[in-house]
């Protein structure tokens, strides 16, 4: 994994960088060949999000950068500073990175984008039972393919807002496996979850099944989560 200030730690040099983010890279690389996404999608996108805050915003990082204050020159009203071509050079070092490095981060994040467009266009959600009202809690079910074996979770959306907009956040715990049969249905599941569970006495209940093998906890839930979000917040 990259550190979250991997271009200002230790060295700013540009090809300590270089070598640093190739070995990142072949991480990346090697992780989505497997089908896999997270953490390392999640983490492409903020790395890149910081570099194009840095880029907009360099003149002010600049300003901000510590230095040694070594005296004052009344003659040209200005102070003095140990480090004022060093900040310089670093200056440009860190925008030599970040130009280096910004293709690179886009590069692997249509990467991930594929893979997730793929995983959420093989995905199937489809309520269990009638729908309440009330769906912002409950439950949802994660079948794969061949699979008598589907995982319960329980979901909780959280409305928020901000400067932008409106937002929605999704929290889910996973409860328990269960198999499911001809005889111990979708159906039967949700009655004993309601049975059991006493706190959602009506829960809203989905299930989603996948076409085709997926790394569950790496690929899987975060991409159905996302999906199913959007598939509630469509029918609220």
């Amino acid at each position: 994994m990259l550190s979250e200030t991997w271009i200002t730690d230790h060295t700013i040099d540009f090809e300590y960088k270089k070598y640093l983010l190739l070995a990142y890279f072949k991480e990346v690389e090697d992780y989505f060949s497997q089908t896999k996404l997270y953490p390392y999608y999640s983490g492409l996108k903020n790395h890149y999000k910081t570099l194009i805050d840095f880029m907009n915003k360099k003149n002010q990082f600049s300003e901000s950068l510590k230095k040694e204050l070594t005296g004052l020159d009344f003659t040209n009203k200005k102070c003095l500073y140990k480090n004022d071509k060093i900040d310089s050079y670093v200056m440009e070092e860190l925008e030599h990175i970040a130009r280096y490095s910004l293709p690179k981060f886009e590069h692997f994040i249509k990467q991930g984008k594929t893979i997730e467009q793929l995983v959420d266009t093989n995905l199937n959600i489809f309520p269990i039972g009638l729908e309440p009202l009330y769906k912002l809690e409950g439950y949802f079910f994660v079948r794969l393919p061949k699979n008598s074996s589907t995982n319960i979770y329980q979901y909780a959306i959280s409305v928020f807002e901000s400067a932008e907009a409106e937002n929605r956040s999704l929290k889910i715990q996973y409860i328990s496996s269960s198999t499911v049969s001809i005889a111990h249905t979708y159906e039967s599941i949700k009655s004993e979850l309601v049975r059991n569970k006493k706190d959602l006495p009506n829960p809203a209940t989905y299930c989603i099944e996948v076409n085709f093998q997926l790394p569950e906890q790496e690929t899987l839930i975060p991409v159905a989560s996302n999906a199913l979000s959007k598939f509630i917040e469509k029918r609220i």
